[in-house]
């Protein structure tokens, strides 16, 4: 019974993902990065308008992480096994840069580009077994954390000359979200629950760190705006906030609180989502104008991941849910 079952439900899946998208005015170039399973691998891959780009033959695991755009130049971080280990890249209109040997574990998680330089933020680990929160400039590797604790590096951003990096480091008892500039770490916790900082954006001088404390019993969504916290969910139920950024005065952040959501201005904003699914998640949030798209997945039962974006509600496809997938960061131009 659940083979046909399973294929009348692949069907209802590719209607219901993309019954939306023509009703979606595409005003703007949508670039998603992320990965889709072939049958055997992870492919590192990004969309530009929904039509998908291979960065990775697939003979080995692979994930692009992060995407930029500058003028015609498509910049993603991402990481692939090289068959032993993962090797931290960047790859450049399709052409990969890698920045660490393949002798150690490492992941490039976030990419900018500023001041002529194409700028990596990323973990690598070193001969004591402990991850190094890492940013690289043009491939040149800076060190953030001395590899005594753990320290993640999760996102990179440069405003002027300075440059800001968002992740979370152990203390020897608990981790620390924090974020350091020009190497030098700021912290917005106090050591005592464990929290993350896991996307950041700066204007005009205002560092704004999207993340989560926990409270010994949930995880609570928050953004730290100069080190002042915004609690953005409550405390009875787990949720993160994955990505930030500001539309003039208004600061929308991305999440999760069991179901996908986004907060503008600390209100919370959620997702009609299919009856159906099994599983809808957020990743990343991007605003242009009155157009909010927010990027996440969707699960129905029976069948892995498919990767979707939603554009002020309204869900557009990127995958047909036949093979798993992952979508991590989007870009609008």
């Amino acid at each position: 019974m659940k083979k046909p079952f399973a294929k009348i439900l692949v069907a209802a899946l590719i209607v219901i993902l993309s019954c939306s998208k023509d009703d979606v005015t595409q005003s703007h170039d949508v670039y998603v990065a992320g990965s889709e399973f072939n049958d055997t691998h992870s492919v590192a891959k990004y969309w530009k308008n929904g039509v998908a780009v291979p960065l990775t033959d697939g003979t080995n695991d692979a994930i692009a992480m992060d995407i930029a755009v500058v003028g015609n130049d498509i910049y993603l971080a991402g990481n692939e096994n090289n068959g032993v280990q993962y090797v931290a890249k960047y790859w450049k209109n399709g052409s990969a840069v890698s920045l660490t040997d393949g002798s150690q574990y490492a992941i490039a998680s976030s990419i900018c580009l500023a001041n002529n330089s194409v700028y990596v933020a990323g973990t690598v680990m070193n001969s004591l077994n402990k991850s190094v929160a890492k940013y690289w400039r043009d491939g040149v590797s800076v060190s953030l954390s001395d590899g005594s604790n753990h320290a993640n590096a999760n996102a990179i951003t440069v405003s002027g000359s300075d440059v800001y990096v968002a992740g979370n480091e152990f203390n020897g008892t608990q981790y620390v979200a924090k974020y350091w500039k020009n190497g030098n770490a700021i912290l917005l916790t106090d050591g005592n629950h464990f929290a993350a900082a896991n996307a950041m954006v700066v204007v005009n001088g205002t560092v704004y760190a999207a993340g989560f404390e926990s409270n010994e019993t949930v995880n609570v969504a928050k953004y730290w705006k100069d080190g002042v916290a915004v609690k953005l969910s409550d405390e009875t139920q787990d949720a993160v906030a994955l990505d930030i950024v500001l539309a003039g005065s208004d600061v929308y952040v991305a999440g999760n609180t069991g179901r996908p959501i986004y907060w503008k201005n600390g209100l919370a904003v959620g997702l009609s989502t299919n009856s159906l699914s099994e599983f809808v998640y957020a990743s990343a949030i991007a605003v242009t104008g009155n157009d909010v798209y927010l990027l996440g997945g969707e699960r129905f039962s029976y069948f892995p991941n498919a990767n979707i974006y939603w554009k002020n509600g309204y869900a557009v496809a990127l995958t047909d849910g036949k093979q798993n997938a992952s979508a991590t960061a989007i870009f609008v131009k």
